[in-house]
């Protein structure tokens, strides 16, 4: 008996180890590349306010319709630039623009906790609160992926036209980024910053997808070196031009070819969310439902979520039953729309079509 209590401590050492030490690449944290969310709501790169406002206004579970305002593009119509020029002559108002939107993306995770499975404690550290905590962030982890996928697949139908480039709304700008030496070429990063340039837009540029040649392309920027023609390291170009990259696993899919990436501008997207378990954190009501909304443990929202007592008296789990768990969120994007910059005012002029998020394909000889 001496011999299998040692092995089973020193099994229950190696459990530990492996949990404790690992860290970001222990199986319990993986996650797929889920740049679309990422850049959405970091706050540093893409200023949000939607988000804060539909908290605020959906705490009480009373509606799902939110109204956005927006202004259209102050354009020079209405400039003169002699006194014989001038005149009184009232012109129409300018106003402001309302949108009326609501999250029509969603997406929800289930898993069921037995009851037998959660008395066991016989593992350190796994009490019943560890194992409900636990697999609450898998289920977080798991919407995360889906939301970030949704969120690139509908910004993929949504872009507007590139004036800078030349292109539609709609079309990817191509140019080519790898030589036939196999080699990066680095003067193709300013393209797509001097179009931001062009384009009347400040502020870091956010590039998402990252499969084929993209990734191949940042890949070796920031090697650096690896050919005659390479050598510009990434970190470097975030710093002088503001810009940074996030790799989406669902690029591909979403965006129908491995080499093209969306580029955005700042604050013109917004993510934002409905809660309808808002102000019900840990309300039990008596067919033992329990219902709230929980914290993401990486983004600043919240979740729906409930747990539902299900006795199961005459299958799987016997007498001692089971807690049935869903996760779930009304989420979606807010793009600034096209007529903001141009269509309404600006005519010919102004930057038609153009919505804060263009596209690219990047070639290789």
């Amino acid at each position: 008996m001496a011999f299998f209590t040692g092995w089973a401590e020193a099994l229950q050492a190696t459990r530990l180890a492996i949990a404790d030490s690992v860290g970001v690449n222990d199986p319990i944290n993986y996650q797929r590349p889920t740049g679309m969310l990422d850049y959405l709501l970091n706050p540093s790169l893409n200023p949000t306010n939607i988000q804060a406002e539909m908290v605020r206004q959906g705490a009480n579970n009373e509606f799902r319709d939110v109204q956005i305002r927006w202004h259209q593009h102050r354009c020079d119509g209405d400039l003169v630039t002699t006194d014989a020029s001038a005149s009184c002559t009232k012109n129409n108002q300018v106003r402001d623009q309302l949108t009326t939107v609501q999250p029509d993306l969603f997406v929800m995770d289930k898993f069921t906790l037995y009851e037998d499975y959660l008395r066991e404690n016989n593992e350190a550290g796994l009490d019943k609160q560890t194992r409900l905590t636990t697999k609450f962030a898998e289920s977080m982890r798991v919407c995360r992926e889906s939301m970030s996928s949704q969120l690139l697949a509908k910004a993929a139908g949504l872009f507007g036209a590139n004036p800078a480039a030349e292109v539609g709304a709609g079309l990817y700008h191509s140019f080519q980024a790898i030589d036939s030496n196999s080699g990066v070429d680095i003067g193709q990063f300013d393209t797509m910053v001097n179009h931001q340039l062009e384009n009347y837009m400040t502020g870091p540029l956010a590039l998402v997808g990252f499969s084929g040649n993209p990734r191949k392309y940042f890949n070796r920027l920031a090697v650096g070196n690896l050919n005659t023609n390479a050598g510009v390291n990434v970190a470097d170009i975030a710093r002088q031009f503001g810009a940074l990259f996030f790799q989406d696993y669902s690029s591909t899919a979403n965006l129908g070819n491995a080499n093209r990436v969306l580029a955005f501008y700042p604050g013109l997207q917004q993510f934002f969310s409905y809660n309808t378990k808002a102000g019900e954190f840990g309300k039990s009501s008596p067919d033992n439902l329990i219902s709230g909304v929980m914290p993401d443990t990486i983004h600043n929202f919240n979740w729906d979520f409930d747990i539902s007592f299900d006795r199961q008296c005459t299958e799987n789990g016997g007498i001692n039953g089971a807690w049935v768990v869903r996760v779930w969120l009304y989420f979606d994007i807010f793009n600034i729309p096209e007529a903001a910059f141009g269509d309404t005012y600006c005519g010919s002029d102004g930057l038609n079509d153009f919505n804060g998020v263009v596209g690219y394909e990047m070639t290789n000889a």
